[in-house]
């Protein structure tokens, strides 16, 4: 039960750490952009890159760990709960992570990125236009 704990309670600092560090970097590039341009589009062509790393191979770390944590975790419920509440909830959070990763973060992924590459064009749309 500890370690399951302990387990979590890392994820949920890895991941405050990730989000704080993104978050900085942007905040870092943003205060100099009005008089970098180009500085600001190769920044958001790099934060695009990086924010798909954190979602795909962080994001799978973070699922893996949270997925021993319950699995750690489970052999303390399976003394606790009857056998068919105790499959029925491994069978819930097995579905749940498959859910989580094949739709939801899919989706997030797609619409983030989106969004992005949307900012990216209208900001090269728009130097090109001082340019000429």
């Amino acid at each position: 039960l500890y370690v399951a704990i302990l387990i979590v309670a890392g994820c949920m600092i890895y991941a405050l750490l990730a989000q704080w560090r993104a978050y900085q970097d942007f905040k870092t590039i943003s205060a100099g952009s009005t008089d970098r341009p180009e500085a600001y589009i190769a920044f958001l062509k790099k934060f695009k890159a990086e924010r798909y790393q954190q979602h795909t191979r962080n994001f799978v770390l973070y699922e893996t760990c949270i997925a021993a944590a319950f699995a750690f975790y489970s052999f303390e419920l399976y003394f606790a709960l009857p056998l068919g509440m105790f499959i029925a909830l491994i069978v819930f959070i097995i579905f749940w992570f498959l859910i989580s990763h094949f739709v939801f973060l899919r989706a997030y992924i797609e619409n983030e990125n989106e969004k992005i590459q949307n900012l990216i064009n209208e900001l090269d749309r728009i130097k090109d236009q001082f340019e000429k």
